[in-house]
């Protein structure tokens, strides 16, 4: 059984698995687990990802060192 990563409050961004859109809101780096690639909060790609497959990161490079690429578009 997979387990979630703890989830770690910040003072400015949400890091972790997001379980509500509020803590989702508060993401600068969204990352998609089933693809591997992240988005950067403007994205328009975001909302179209289902709540289960995101993870959010602080910064570009966070998400990187988890092995998430950025997004070409």
């Amino acid at each position: 059984t997979l387990c979630a990563p703890p989830v770690i409050p910040s003072a400015e961004f949400f890091v972790g698995i997001p379980k509500t859109r509020s803590q989702l809101r508060r993401c600068a780096v969204v990352g998609n687990h089933n693809s591997r690639i992240y988005h950067l909060k403007e994205s328009q790609y975001i909302p179209k990802m289902s709540l289960q497959k995101k993870k959010c990161f602080a910064t570009e490079a966070d998400a990187q060192a988890a092995g998430f690429r950025k997004s070409k578009r």
